[in-house]
């Protein structure tokens, strides 16, 4: 029990009665004491104090309320007096005050109240400690309503637990009751509950039967003894036995104190009903599958006091799985169960759902049937055997059957070629065996078949095998037949057109994927000739032979593109046809053609046999007489044959026949006979002398003649007299003499360019078969010929340019003959280089020599070229040379100066830099720019080429730039700085000049005084006047403007003047 009840306590039930029903002041502090000791089993103690001014005592009621101290306050406000209890202050000096007269809060301002009594209580004795409840929040709202100013809600709820905790400040000896009211903690709502040890928490269970209320109370008082209140009294704040009761009240207003905020020994709370949680659509999904197959289970819970699920469960085949929430929130969601898999064998399940929210709600669904699961089937090893045979052939087909559910069949089959047959367990059990069909057979025409197999397990569950498409096999084929071959004609030459017949039939009907015939080892494909393709005559031809053999052998073979093949015969070969080409006579010759009777006379023949058979007859017929030749170069069956005799005078005739042995002969010609040859007496033979050509050397455009001598002591004139010029023969006529004795000549001649060397010689004929060649043998050489080069854009790049340029010579050269120069240079400054192939080929190209530097000093420079091919020199220009390039090296300026930087108008201002020129260049140009214009600099140390050059000046007054020009007068030049210019120097005035005078009134000459001058302009200073006005600024610069303007305080007078 605290002080703040105790006082609301004593006011409410306890009066001391006066004449005007009120209590006395002076009663208030011992009838606290009295009635709290005799009839409560209390000790207080009340400290009671007169105050008469406001504020009176803010700061001690200020401590008691930071104190968890009530303060009871008596004031008086004219002929009145009342007693309140003090509960709380706000920051703006108003008292928080608990009214007995209206039952309620109210706020009173200290400064309306002429005095006071102020009695703070303080509790003693029997009342052992104090406790504060901290579980559920203490203080209760202004207006019922379970929260704190701290923002604390508790709610508990039937059928729950909670906690009532409060802190004993470390005393832990002793006992606390516990009190509860339901109803907002109204007079006569206060119910004992139980007395527990003061050890700061305890739990209690809340009946699920609790009525609910949004405005519970709970009240904790601690006792130094255990205190039954027996069940027929009312306890009503700790106080035994009465009839009054209180509406205690906490202020929760913002920047308000409270004695209660949350320190109090009662809180607040709600204590709700449970509503029973709902269950609603219960789902499984999906609704069948494999025991493999992943289940989750669904339902929705909802529970309108907002609990979520103390437990949730699904029950499948009567085992609980708990549930997680898979969607919207704990107290209205979706929960899910998954994923669950079940055990083989069992096809049908049922499941339903149970709930509970903690506070003894519950719920359970119905049971539902579902899902339904089965394990497909699998089917392994399908198989058929044998895989090949005819049609007629006994084929099994075989499978292995398993149900992990132990399911035997309802279907099993083999789809062969599209068409299902039943199969029957082979071996082992119905649910796990081999299944068979056959035999089966297959009606002839098609090879290649397919099959799968399918099955069902009378449960929704099936199987194929392959999964998709279908096993090929197995392959079936007839045998074709092969019979009547045969090859017409019998005999003829390698050329004859030699033809293949055979006959070909395919039960199956198929036409031969390969049909051949073997002639000799080589396979030929033949066609269909008449009939089908499956049943009719193929032939192969027109065939010819290579010569060389006589007998042939052949033989057939097919293939039906199945397997199948056959061979005519079974074995080994046919023999025919017999070939046999004719041997040929070419060339056939006699030399000479005519001749003496001295003379021996050659006969000869080329014999060719492309069967490679030698002569068996090889005569010539001279005159109609046959001779036998003989072999006498190349092989007898392609080779020549001769026969030599010497013939009388007169006309001759011949020819030539010869047989082959295997009834081929050849005549040449084939008709007739070759005239020849003419035989006479015998001849001298013609002689050539003084062979020579002129000139001896030339270009190829050079006209060149050639002569010989001819002389024929039979006075026959030449058949034949030529040159051969290079191996080229020329015709020459007669030049002087006669035709038997005298010279002949060939010419003009001209050469084709590309060629330096010839060489020639002569030859002559009698016609009667003297010759003579000049010189007897080999060739005489000569003339010699070359087309000189060609030189042609000469060229420098670039055409000036410094020393340390790269520059390069080039010069196109041509040779007409294709000759490469054996020496090609540029001669620079009379220096030779020698140049190299840039672009081009060797002798149609462009040489380069480079990169080329010069030395400095001399700028102007020259070139020529020289080319020799090894027969020609060329040079170009032909005389005299080319002039460049032009080569200069630009001057240079460094270390550019003013002295003295900065100065006044009367010093002398010295402008310095040095100059410097590789080549030894004076300067033509040699300037200093100030403030943008150009004075002429003079040299005053070292060379023109390489010292320093100045300029001497005075300057006006201001700040000044400069910078520095030269040029080498070729060209060069440069300028320091490179961009803008160089700042200096600065000068001013000398120093020296005074400004000095006195201040007076303008309209009476009345002296200023006191007052301030001040200097402007180009300098800032102050002074004040004397007494007689008079102010000097001393040390000026001269050339300046200044300014001074006078100043004196509280003058407003305007006849002030500013001096310039």
């Amino acid at each position: 029990m605290d002080v703040l009840q105790l006082r609301q306590l004593w006011c409410s039930v306890f009066t001391i009665t006066v004449e005007t029903g009120g209590t006395s002041s002076d009663s208030v502090e011992p009838g606290i004491e009295e009635y709290t000791n005799e009839w409560c089993g209390y000790s207080f103690d009340v400290v009671q104090n007169y105050y008469w001014y406001p504020p009176w005592a803010w700061d001690e009621i200020v401590n008691e309320i930071n104190n968890n101290r009530p303060v009871l306050w008596g004031y008086f406000i004219g002929e009145w007096g009342h007693t309140v209890t003090i509960v709380g202050y706000t920051d703006d000096d108003y008292l928080i005050i608990h009214n007995t007269w209206w039952m309620g809060l109210d706020y009173l301002d200290i400064y309306e109240l002429d005095e006071a009594y102020l009695r703070r209580v303080y509790p003693g004795g029997g009342y052992g400690f104090d406790v504060k409840l901290e579980e559920p929040c203490g203080g209760m709202g202004l207006w019922g309503d379970p929260y704190d100013e701290n923002g604390c809600y508790v709610v508990w709820r039937a059928g729950g637990y909670a906690v009532i905790e409060w802190d004993n400040h470390g005393y832990t000896g002793g006992y606390v009751d516990i009190y509860l009211s339901i109803e907002g903690g109204r007079p006569g709502t206060w119910d004992y509950q139980f007395t527990t040890e003061n050890d700061g928490e305890v739990w209690v269970s809340i009946s699920p039967d609790a009525t609910p209320t949004t405005s519970a109370r709970i009240m904790i008082l601690g006792t130094t003894s255990t205190k039954e209140v027996t069940e027929d009294s009312t306890f009503v704040i700790g106080v035994k036995g009465g009839s009054q009761h209180l509406n205690i009240r906490t202020p929760m207003f913002k920047n308000e104190k409270s004695l209660v905020s949350g320190d109090g020994s009662y809180g607040s709370f709600q204590i709700k009903g449970n509503t029973d949680p709902e269950l609603t659509y219960p789902n499984v999904d999906p609704d069948e599958g494999t025991p493999n197959t992943d289940f989750y289970y669904y339902v929705h819970y909802y529970d309108a006091d907002g609990d979520a699920p103390s437990v949730i469960k699904v029950y499948i085949d009567g085992e609980g799985y708990d549930m997680e929430l898979y969607s919207g929130s704990a107290s209205n969601g979706t929960y899910r169960y998954g994923p669950h898999h079940f055990g083989s064998g069992s096809h049908s399940h049922s499941y339903y759902f149970y709930c509970e929210d903690g506070y003894g709600g519950s719920d359970e669904t119905d049971t539902y049937y579902g899902p339904t699961t089965n394990t497909y089937p699998e089917l392994t090893d399908g198989d058929v055997t044998p895989d090949e045979g005819t049609p007629d052939t006994d084929f099994y087909y075989y499978l292995h059957y398993y149900d992990a559910d132990g399911d035997a069949p309802s279907v099993i089959k083999v789809y062969i070629d599209g068409e299902g047959h039943n199969m029957t367990l082979y071996s082992g059990s119905a649910s796990n065996g081999t299944y068979r069909y056959g035999p089966h057979h297959f009606e002839p025409g098609s090879h290649s078949h397919s099959y799968y197999f399918y099955c069902e397990d009378d449960y929704g569950g099936t199987d194929r095998l392959p999964s998709s498409g279908s096993y090929s096999g197995p392959t079936t084929n007839t045998y074709p037949e092969l019979t009547n071959g045969y090859v017409t004609p019998d005999e003829g030459t390698p050329d004859t057109d030699f033809y293949y017949y055979l006959h070909y039939y395919d039960a199956d009907g198929d036409a031969p994927s390969v049909i051949k015939v073997y002639i000799d080892g080589e396979g030929h494909d033949m066609e269909l000739y008449s009939g089908s393709a499956s049943n009719g005559t193929y032939r192969y031809g027109p065939h010819h032979f290579e010569p060389g053999s006589h007998s042939h052998s052949y033989y057939f073979y097919c293939e039906d593109g199945h397997g199948g093949t056959d061979r005519l015969p079974s074995s080994g070969s046919y023999s025919g046809p017999t070939t046999n080409t004719y041997p040929e006579l070419s060339s056939g010759d006699v030399t000479p053609d005519e001749g003496t009777t001295e003379d021996t006379f050659r006969y000869t023949v080329h014999y060719y046999d492309a069967d490679g058979d030698a002569p068996d007859t090889k005569w010539v017929y001279i005159d109609g007489s046959p001779h036998t030749m003989i072999l006498y170069s190349g092989s007898a069956s392609n080779g020549w044959y001769e026969y030599e005799t010497t013939l009388g005078v007169g006309s001759h005739d011949y020819y030539f026949y010869f047989t082959d042995g295997y009834g081929g002969s050849y005549r040449l010609p084939s008709s007739g006979t070759y005239p020849g040859p003419n035989v006479e007496q015998p001849n001298t033979d013609p002689e050539l002398t003084d062979g020579y050509v002129t000139p001896d050397e030339g270009t190829p455009d050079t006209d060149f003649y050639y002569y010989v001598d001819y002389y024929d002591a039979d006075g026959d004139t030449p058949s034949v007299i030529k040159v051969y010029i290079d191996g080229e023969g020329y015709d020459m006529t007669l030049y002087s003499d006669s035709a038997s004795n005298g010279t002949y000549r060939y010419g003009p001649h001209h050469f084709e360019p590309g060629s330096h060397s010839h060489s020639y010689y002569f030859y002559c004929e009698d016609g009667r078969g003297g010759t003579d060649s000049l010189p007897e043998t080999g060739s005489y050489s000569g003339p010699t010929t070359n087309t000189c080069p060609e030189l042609t854009y000469p060229d420098v790049d670039p055409d000036e340019g410094t020393p340390d340029t790269d520059f390069y010579y080039s010069v196109h050269y041509y040779d007409a003959d294709g000759d490469a120069p054996s020496v090609i240079k540029v001669y620079i400054d009379g220096e030779g280089h020698n140049m190299t192939l840039y672009s081009g080929s060797a002798s149609n190209g462009t040489y380069r020599y480079g990169p080329h530097h010069f030395g400095p000093s001399s700028h102007s420079h020259s070139f020529n070229f020289y080319v020799s091919d090894g027969y020609c020199e060329i040079r170009l220009p032909s005389s005299g040379s080319y002039s460049g390039p032009f080569i200069n090296t630009p001057p240079e300026l460094s270390e550019g100066d003013v002295t003295p930087d900065e100065g006044t108008t009367e010093d002398t201002f010295r402008y310095t830099v040095h100059y410097y020129d590789a080549d030894g260049d004076a300067p033509d140009t040699k300037w200093v720019y100030i403030d943008g214009s150009p004075h002429t600099m003079s040299l005053y140390s070292g060379s023109a080429s390489n010292g320093w050059y100045e300029y001497k000046t005075t300057l006006g007054v201001g700040s000044h730039n400069y910078y520095f020009y030269f040029t080498d007068g070729y060209g060069g030049s440069d300028t320091l700085p490179s961009t803008g210019t160089y700042s200096g120097p600065n000068v001013e005035q000398p120093a020296g000049y005074e400004i000095e005078g006195d201040l007076c009134y303008y309209s009476n000459d009345a002296t200023i005084y006191p007052a301030i001058v001040y200097l402007m302009g180009n300098a800032s200073d102050s002074i004040w006047v004397d007494e007689n006005g008079h102010y000097m600024f001393e040390d000026l610069a001269g050339g300046l403007d200044y300014c001074v303007k006078p100043y004196k305080e509280d003058d407003d007078r305007e006849d002030f003047m500013s001096m310039h």
